[in-house]
């Protein structure tokens, strides 16, 4: 999927997200290994994948911050 279908679907939820601030969290994601990126052609959208063993709602538990 990319960023622009990522926040197509998000349109749907109460808070929706831009293709920016989608792309923003998915940088995260890359850098904890969660998720790759792959560029088909130069000047094209990231398309991601999922990575990890664990399932997303794991991964949101394990990697928040604790207050």
């Amino acid at each position: 999927m990319t960023s622009h279908d990522l926040a197509r679907i998000t349109t749907k939820f109460w808070k929706s997200a831009t293709q920016r601030s989608i792309g923003l969290i998915m940088k995260a994601w890359i850098g904890r290994g969660i998720i790759s990126a792959v560029r088909t052609q130069p000047k094209r959208p990231y398309t991601y994948t999922f990575e990890s063993d664990l399932y997303p709602g794991e991964l949101i538990i394990k990697h928040c911050r604790k207050k």
